[in-house]
């Protein structure tokens, strides 16, 4: 599904990951994924720090992940070269997240993920 201007999208929070264990915030979002069947783009919402965590919230279903704070800590300390740092860290971190379950694509990342890699 290519994003569409208008399209519907639903932004569940991850900040709850912080406080209750992560295979509730597993069951609560894949259950929100599956509960929208492809009607609604996922959008994962905060709690996103590392490449780790935007592979983990593929894996429940979202299409895209929103950084929260991080970039604006990056901006504060070094400016746009610190949000550029960021990003690319990010990028680096999703690589060998991807590297490290046997993907090469973004694309490729499902719940088999989460199930078969308890490390992440």
């Amino acid at each position: 599904m290519d994003p569409i201007v208008g399209h519907p999208v639903a932004v569940p929070s991850w900040s709850i990951g912080r406080t209750v264990p992560f295979d509730l915030v597993r069951i609560l979002a894949s259950d929100a994924a599956a509960a929208v069947g492809g009607r609604l783009e996922i959008m994962m919402d905060g709690g996103v720090h590392s490449g780790q965590d935007v592979v983990k919230a593929l894996a429940l279903g979202a299409r895209s992940v929103m950084i929260g704070r991080a970039w604006v800590y990056a901006l504060a300390a070094r400016g746009e070269a610190g949000v550029r740092h960021l990003l690319s860290q990010i990028q680096r971190d999703i690589k060998v997240t991807l590297a490290l379950t046997g993907l090469t694509s973004a694309r490729a990342v499902s719940a088999d993920v989460l199930l078969n890699a308890p490390h992440l």
